[in-house]
C-alpha cells in the first residue's frame, strides 16, 4: 500500500468526520421536528386549526429518512474503506492481533471507532509510520 498524500488525508479525515456531523444534524432537525409538532398539537387544542399540517409533517418525515439513509450509506462505505486498509496497512501486517482488534474497534466503535483509527493510523506524518516499519 502507498502512503497517502497529506490531501487526500485531509479528504478521509472530512469523510470520517462525516457520519457524525450528519448525527448531530439529525438530532437538532428531529429536536426541531418535535417542538414544532408540539405547537402545532397546542394549538389545535386552543381552537386553530392549522391546514397545512400534513405537508409539514410529511416534508419533515421524507427529511428526517433522507438524513438516516445518509447516515447509513456513509457509516457503511467508511468502515469497508477502513476494514480493506486495515488489511492492506504495512505497519498492521506485522501484527495479525492488532489487525483483529482494530477490526473489532470499528465494528463495534462505529464512527467513533473509524475517527480514532484515522487518527492513530492514517493521519500520522509518513516519516513516524516509516521509523515504525523499519
Amino acid at each position: 500500500m502507498q502512503f497517502m498524500s497529506k490531501s487526500a488525508k485531509v479528504l478521509l479525515g472530512i469523510f470520517t468526520f462525516l457520519p457524525l456531523v450528519i448525527l448531530i444534524s439529525y438530532i437538532g432537525f428531529f429536536v426541531s421536528f418535535i417542538v414544532n409538532m408540539a405547537t402545532i398539537s397546542t394549538a389545535h387544542d386552543q381552537g386553530y386549526s392549522p391546514n397545512n399540517s400534513l405537508p409539514f409533517i410529511q416534508e419533515n418525515m421524507i427529511i428526517l429518512i433522507f438524513l438516516i439513509l445518509l447516515l447509513l450509506v456513509t457509516s457503511l462505505g467508511l468502515l469497508i474503506y477502513y476494514i480493506v486498509h486495515i488489511m492492506n496497512n504495512p505497519s498492521l501486517k506485522k501484527n495479525n492481533t492488532q489487525q483483529l482488534l482494530w477490526a473489532l474497534i470499528l465494528l463495534f466503535g462505529g464512527f467513533i471507532g473509524g475517527i480514532v483509527y484515522y487518527f492513530m493510523e492514517i493521519y500520522p506524518l509518513p516519516n513516524q509510520i516509516e521509523k515504525e516499519l523499519i
